[in-house]
């Protein structure tokens, strides 16, 4: 890239790379991480690959790209959280080197640099490689399919036309319709606007479905086995779309929480997309602006494929009746590239006033990142490691180094926010999560009931269930309905019994005169909803919950 050495650009992409490995091995997290786990372990022990199931029942939320290739790359190394995470990760490098060549494509060699580097650097990124969903394979195969066939109508090679039906069938396999609307508003948008009438009703995008349908024709038959035209029914409309219309299940559910407010992916974004998220809704308008003062013509110098792929998307989500952050992830690569290209803009036409706003905001963030950090790493779960603190004060000294000595505006304005940023995951994921996730309860127990070798016939659950101990467990632990079924097990076998409960399965034991031989407590908290509470040491306690695990 040519505003910084290429030295320079190595060592902060290693240190990049070196965080999103640490992820992979943080343990993952309840409940959707650690139900794909366990699923895909699942997948694996029985054989089952067209026919999903979820503790040995029938599964029917996502579709089986995460769990046929976690389920392989458990067969090829083990079952681990490196095994699980990797194939997300390697689609994470599949969508960062996507996100470099559409840039490169649209704008040049420059702007598809800094893309890739804006988005590499992401909050959203960062979380993907550790927190490992559907929405990784998702936006690698969306960001793939848009650069195919993106080539595709530039250059008319067949190969870019296969490969574009090749990563919507990918992001498809990985959550569904999203994968091909994400890529249509996108293109869409881009032929709309240039008035290409005649590509846009091509006999060819009839061809592309059908190929896009042949490649899903694996999943299309296994959802059929398991639930005839209503498996078909959901994946095509009631996964996606019913929650938008209020139709999916989940919407439905008086258990899962509805957050409707329309704004809630305005405020995600602004944390989402961080340290870049403040310039990344600048580019939008400067984009906006760039279309509105040109009247809507068709302008060599003026591209539309980044903001109706962002805009239109972004819309939909938010009047959706179920919302969760992941959701908008997915176009994320379009926003970086909008993005650096907005940069690269200012920077070669020197627009020195804008570009002191914009160093200034990022100020603002360095300062906010920074003193979250020091609240976390002091206050909240303190940090101890000398040799991590030495790590981190060397970033923030890099920080303020560039920030005030950099030798020209885009080292200031693009490395401050880059130390500050990879500084704040390093601490993240080499002490906070791990600290986390010992309050959660499950992990620990399956982790300690799989290294003390209990046997499966030996252990069973009471009151509770926990994905996050399914996986770890390396079982589908049975569970006792109530005490009575507890004892009449213990009367018909001899062998010790290792019960996991909670308070209210403890309280019942006792009522029953059962006195445990062992007994240990767990700390738990639902850790994916932090609460100030939580978070707060002299409250901590009063917000945990304790589980059980005993031997009788």
């Amino acid at each position: 890239m040519k505003y910084f050495r290429t030295s320079l650009l190595f060592v902060l992409s290693l240190l990049t790379l070196i965080i999103y490995i640490l992820g992979l091995f943080i343990h993952v997290m309840d409940i959707d991480a650690s139900q794909y786990a366990s699923i895909s372990r699942e997948m694996l022990e029985t054989g089952s690959f067209l026919v999903v199931k979820h503790r040995y029942h029938d599964y029917l939320d996502k579709p089986p790209l995460l769990f046929w290739l976690s389920a392989l790359s458990f067969k090829l190394g083990s079952v681990t959280n490196l095994f699980y995470k990797l194939p997300s990760f390697l689609g994470t490098l599949l969508g960062l080197f996507s996100c470099y060549k559409l840039g490169k494509l649209l704008y040049n060699s420059t702007v598809g640099m800094l893309a890739a580097w804006l988005l590499a650097t992401c909050q959203a990124w960062f979380l993907f490689n550790h927190d490992v969903r559907t929405d990784t394979l998702l936006a690698g195969g969306v960001i793939f399919g848009i650069w195919q066939w993106t080539a595709y109508l530039k250059f008319q090679k067949t190969i870019y036309f296969i490969s574009g039906c090749l990563g919507i069938s990918i992001a498809m396999l990985a959550k569904g319709p999203i994968g091909l609307m994400v890529p249509v508003l996108a293109l869409g948008s881009q032929l709309v606007y240039q008035r290409e009438w005649k590509i846009i009703l091509q006999w060819k995008w009839l061809l592309a479905l059908g190929i896009v349908l042949v490649l899903l024709t694996p999943m299309l038959y296994g959802l059929y086995q398991q639930y005839g035209g209503y498996g078909l029914y959901f994946y095509f409309w009631e996964q996606s779309f019913g929650r938008l219309t209020g139709q999916n299940a989940f919407v439905k559910s008086q258990e899962i929480p509805q957050p409707i407010d329309p704004f809630f992916f305005t405020h995600t974004f602004l944390w989402a997309f961080l340290p870049w998220s403040l310039w990344a809704v600048y580019a939008v308008f400067y984009q906006g602006d760039r279309l509105v003062k040109n009247r809507c013509k068709l302008s060599e110098n003026l591209e539309v494929l980044t903001l109706g792929g962002i805009l239109f998307p972004f819309i939909a989500l938010s009047l959706a009746q179920y919302k969760l952050p992941h959701y908008i992830f997915v176009f994320f690569p379009l926003v970086a590239i909008l993005t650096a290209h907005c940069i690269d803009d200012l920077l070669t036409t020197n627009q020195r006033k804008m570009l002191t706003y914009l160093m200034r905001a990022q100020a603002f963030v360095c300062v906010v990142l920074w003193t979250l950090l020091l609240l976390l790493g002091t206050i909240v779960f303190p940090l101890k490691s000398r040799y991590v603190w030495v790590l981190l004060a060397c970033l923030l000294l890099a920080n303020v180094y560039f920030f005030s000595q950099g030798k020209n505006i885009a080292t200031r304005l693009l490395l401050p926010s880059t130390f500050a940023i990879i500084g704040v995951n390093l601490f993240l994921n080499v002490h906070f999560y791990p600290t986390l996730l010992q309050y959660q309860a499950g992990s620990v127990v399956g982790q300690w009931v799989y290294e003390k070798g209990i046997p499966k016939d030996q252990f069973y659950l009471l009151h509770t269930q926990s994905h996050a101990l399914d996986f770890y467990a390396q079982r589908i632990a049975p569970s006792f309905k109530n005490v009575q079924e507890l004892l009449e097990w213990k009367e018909k076998t001899p062998k010790d019994l290792w019960v996991f409960t909670d308070e209210a399965g403890i309280l019942a034991l006792e009522r029953q005169g059962l006195v445990p031989a062992e007994q240990f407590e767990f700390k738990d908290f639902p850790i994916t909803t932090l609460t100030y509470e939580f978070l707060n040491p002299a409250t901590r306690e009063s917000t945990l919950d304790s589980y059980y695990l005993i031997r009788l």
